[in-house]
């Protein structure tokens, strides 16, 4: 028989590397094929996802984002901050606020499996939703709208845009917001 030890050394390292498979162990549902492909493909600077209705969109996202925040993918420790002291944040947006608690909420289903739920700190509603993870991650959810004002003066690592395609001044947006 495995000992726990030896189940964490090997298991730990595998999800931090693959989305899909945390997504897999830690998750009260598995991505569907669809789903594994945008997993294992957005991994460029801007990542596009166009499916069909009832693809899942939602729930990949809010699949990404609790991966992202768990593991706190991208970020670089430095003198001041080890893994657990660094800041990390990601953001889930859409034009309308209600848009944009769509994911947020699916992160919320998500999170409430007894796997994952003891990996999380608290989950906020006001003023604005975020769920705040154990290792100091925070994921947020905000409306883009009023020239992404909500958005603005924050530091995210990832950043997340439901239904972009409403947003009018989505480039200007792009340009001077988001990716900044």
């Amino acid at each position: 028989m495995t000992a726990l030890s030896d189940i964490i050394r090997l298991e730990v390292p595998k999800m931090r590397r693959n989305s899909v498979y945390f997504c897999e162990r830690m998750l009260p549902k598995a991505p569907h094929p669809g789903q594994v492909r945008w997993l294992e493909n957005s991994t460029e600077y801007i990542n596009v996802l166009v499916p069909g209705n009832r693809w899942g969109k939602s729930t990949v996202i809010a699949m990404k984002h609790i991966w992202m925040c768990m593991w706190k993918i991208g970020a670089k420790p430095d003198a001041k901050h080890n893994w657990l002291t660094m800041p990390y944040e990601t953001i889930s947006a859409a034009m309308s606020f209600d848009q944009a608690l769509i994911v947020f909420r699916e992160a919320e289903r998500l999170l409430r499996h007894p796997v994952i739920k003891p990996f999380i700190k608290r989950v906020y509603t006001s003023p604005f939703p975020r769920i705040v993870f154990q290792n100091g991650s925070v994921y947020h959810c905000r409306s883009a709208h009023d020239g992404g004002k909500y958005l603005d003066g924050h530091r995210y690592h990832y950043v997340s845009i439901d239904e972009a395609g409403y947003i009018v001044n989505l480039k200007e947006l792009m340009n001077s917001v988001i990716l900044m």
